[in-house]
């Protein structure tokens, strides 16, 4: 999933004007912990992302969303219209069996009631009715909120994709959905992550701490 910029001209006595172009490699097995941010893709659907559900031909949601109100960071994010039925995106194939593995994300909602987020995997991108669900999330608020799914109970060790599918509240409001900075990884990594952020939390301690004795290692 490389972007090449590519100009060619010709040479045959004179030479023609430089014609550019732009490509993008395929996707290839990713390296965990993978992650991704949607800052490189402009308007366009992130070329390894799959919209695995989507409510008639006339639907454009999911879809890119480029303003950074609502992104977690930066300036994009990925934007699910709730009037407009279950949809859902699934990430790019994960080649480790999926009970090894966990993702994290940051999701806001626009919505004044509560929406279902259902978070699962699937072996193939045209099976996501045979969803296998990890875990159903209640996405309430404008700001963004992290959340963490670990797929270890899954009595699986297929590879396939993680699914984010986000249901139609049943009062069919016109708000949207975003979820953005998207984190997939094997499941000892993030709790990793987190305990040494904590661990390295030096500056709270010279603040608070009467003796060096308690300082922590770093």
């Amino acid at each position: 999933d490389t972007i090449y910029n590519i100009s060619v001209a010709a040479l045959c006595g004179d030479t023609s004007l430089w014609i550019s172009t732009q490509t993008r490699t395929a996707c290839g097995e990713q390296t965990l912990p993978f992650t991704q941010t949607f800052e490189d893709y402009g308007n366009e659907f992130p070329s390894c992302w799959t919209i695995t559900e989507q409510q008639g031909s006339w639907s454009t949601y999911p879809s890119m969303y480029n303003e950074a109100s609502g992104a977690h960071s930066g300036t994009h994010s990925i934007m699910y219209y709730l009037y407009y039925g279950n949809q859902s995106i699934a990430s790019p194939r994960l080649y480790q069996p999926i009970n090894t593995l966990e993702t994290a994300f940051f999701v806001s909602s626009e919505s004044s009631t509560p929406v279902q987020m259902v978070v699962g995997f699937i072996t193939n991108l045209d099976s996501v009715q045979n969803m296998m669900p990890i875990d159903t999330l209640t996405i309430t608020g404008e700001s963004y909120q992290e959340y963490i799914v670990s797929a270890r109970s899954l009595q699986s060790t297929d590879m396939g994709y993680f699914v984010y599918r986000i249901l139609q509240p049943s009062d069919y409001n016109y708000s949207y959905v975003y979820i953005d900075d998207i984190i997939a990884t094997y499941s000892y990594q993030l709790g990793l992550f987190y305990g040494v952020g904590h661990w390295n939390s030096w500056f709270g301690a010279m603040i608070y701490l009467r003796k060096r004795t308690l300082y922590p290692l770093q």
